[in-house]
């Protein structure tokens, strides 16, 4: 199993090798633009998602990623056993 910290690490290493780098190679300003601000906000997104999921915590909070509990109610509270099969999406 790999280590969140371990990953985190290794993306930021790939943002600082683009940034650092292979920016300086490149003479278009759109390719220095993506290797130097896309970059930078990937590493950053990225970091938030492996956050959120090797976090347990944190996926307990993103409704998505959340798994059904319970049941809610239909309004036939005292009716048991009527027939109807609750499911779950």
């Amino acid at each position: 199993m790999i280590n969140r910290a371990c990953l985190q690490a290794g993306v930021f290493v790939l943002e600082l090798i683009t940034y650092f780098l292979l920016e300086p190679m490149f003479q278009s300003y759109f390719v220095k633009f993506c290797m130097t601000t896309v970059a930078w906000n990937l590493v950053h997104s990225t970091d938030g998602f492996i956050t959120i999921f090797f976090n347990k915590e944190f996926r307990t909070v993103v409704s998505c990623l959340k798994k059904p509990t319970s049941i809610s109610s239909s309004g036939n509270r005292d009716q048991k056993d009527i027939g109807i099969t609750p499911t779950t999406d």
